[in-house]
């Protein structure tokens, strides 16, 4: 990213061009997770400040168990569960 104005940007969906590299499946999982976790702090109810951490961590481990020789959908389940699972796996495809 180039800027705090969002310069240097790609448009589009998942599988564009960001200055040479490609949107990953993690990069997806990731947008995904940040997009559920402002859902939850607008409802306001409890919500755990500290609960985006903890999903990225998630996503870490889902990561290295998919370099370990996993499928996504395998690591995905293995370290996510309940509404978060649903977040996550869609994002995945």
């Amino acid at each position: 990213m180039i800027g705090a104005c969002g310069k240097g940007l790609a448009r589009g969906g998942s599988g564009s061009q960001r200055k040479g590299s490609w949107v990953t499946t993690k990069d997806r999982i990731i947008s995904a997770l940040t997009q559920y976790d402002a859902k939850q702090a607008k409802r306001g109810r409890q919500h755990n400040p500290y609960a985006l951490g903890l999903y990225f961590e998630a996503a870490d481990r889902a990561e290295a168990l998919v370099k370990e020789g996993k499928t996504w959908e395998q690591a995905l389940h293995a370290c996510f569960n309940d509404r978060l699972l649903d977040v996550v796996l869609k994002a995945a495809k």
